[in-house]
Formats: structure tokens, sequence, C-alpha cells
């Protein structure tokens, strides 16, 4: 339990650490999508809102 619930608590709480994934991923799965496909490609190109809250 303590392996799963670090995953969860991971993604909550170290979001900080990959909030990049870990937001996208919570918030719109296609932009997450997006971003690992298209990669460098998305900084410049920026789908629709990469850091909704300012991060990375």
């Amino acid at each position: 339990m303590e392996r799963e619930r670090g995953s969860i608590i991971g993604l909550r709480k170290g979001r900080r650490s990959i909030h990049g994934i870990a937001a996208l991923t919570k918030r719109s799965q296609g932009t997450v999508s997006r971003v690992i496909r298209e990669g460098s490609t998305a900084k410049s190109m920026k789908p629709k809102k990469p850091k909704p809250r300012g991060g990375s």
C-alpha cells in the first residue's frame, strides 16, 4: 500500500517536482500526450497552456 500510495501522494504533494506531467496528466490527458509527442516543438508551438501554474 505504501508503494501505491507514494504514486498518488507523490503526484499530489510532490507535484512541484513533476507537476508538469502530473498536472497535465490529471488535468488534461490530451495535453500531456501532445507535450510528450511534440516535445521540443511544444515549447515553440505551445498547444494550449503547457504551464497553467507557471512552473517549469
